[in-house]
């Protein structure tokens, strides 16, 4: 068991610095558009962006999709918004705080709760790619 526990944290550091580098690749693309994280709920998915977003951005606008009720204000912006630029705007008045594009990260956990959020993504990145966008989804491949 000793062995195992051990043969699973190299696994786990290979993995992490695997996916840090990816994640810097992301971040210093500009054509880059909103990333996806897809696996199994409670694997660490959200735990790991936050802390990744922590460190390679100024501030950090997270929204939470299981935890907003179907009318809640913030999935009613995603909603009632096609646009990129629009949606931005309506964040920043939920938010009651400016997003700077070019150095803050919008952090999406359990994007499948809200698909027209997860609809949103080709505007964004068509008509904001500077935007940091980072998701999270479970069970999206239902979706596919």
């Amino acid at each position: 068991m000793l062995f195992f526990t051990f043969l699973d944290t190299i696994v786990r550091m290979k993995l992490h610095r695997h996916t840090h580098n990816s994640l810097l690749s992301w971040k210093n693309n500009p054509h880059r558009g909103p990333l996806l994280l897809i696996g199994a709920r409670q694997v660490g998915k959200t735990t790991f962006l936050r802390q990744w977003a922590s460190e390679n951005s100024k501030s950090i606008f997270e929204i939470n999709f299981w935890k907003e009720r179907d009318d809640s204000p913030i999935k009613k912006i995603f909603a009632s918004y096609r646009d990129a630029k629009k949606i931005l705007s309506a964040l920043e008045l939920h938010f009651e705080k400016k997003i700077d594009i070019e150095n803050d990260i919008l952090l999406l956990d359990e994007i499948q709760e809200c698909p027209v959020a997860y609809e949103s993504f080709k505007s964004f990145k068509e008509d904001l790619p500077q935007l940091k966008i980072l998701s999270t989804g479970s069970y999206l491949q239902l979706f596919f």
